[in-house]
Formats: structure tokens, C-alpha cells, sequence
């Protein structure tokens, strides 16, 4: 057993670190990011109504 002043860190990887390109042809891009968040904010505008009517009723 390990004396009681040994401290051992463990450090996990970091999966979605991993999965990030920097640069290079597989890299995500802010105009990328952008059009995710539009076609999500149009995703979700579409339902917004009809979420916002089930809460009020």
C-alpha cells in the first residue's frame, strides 16, 4: 500500500479533444459552426410555438 503522503493524479483522456482537428482538410471552421447554429436555431424556431403553447395550456 501506498504511504498516506503519495499522492497519484490521474488524468483521463480528453475524448472530444481528440475527435477536434486543428487545420488541415477535416477542420472545423467558424462558417461551419455558423451553419450549424442556423439550421439548429431554424430546427428549433419551428417548434417554438407549439413548445411554447403546451407549456402555457
Amino acid at each position: 500500500m501506498a504511504d498516506r503522503d503519495e499522492v497519484q493524479i490521474i488524468n483521463p483522456p480528453n475524448l472530444i479533444a481528440q475527435k477536434v482537428t486543428k487545420g488541415g482538410p477535416d477542420a472545423v471552421t467558424a462558417a461551419d459552426l455558423a451553419g450549424a447554429d442556423e439550421r439548429v436555431a431554424r430546427n428549433f424556431a419551428n417548434q417554438y410555438v407549439e413548445w411554447l403553447a403546451e407549456d402555457i395550456l
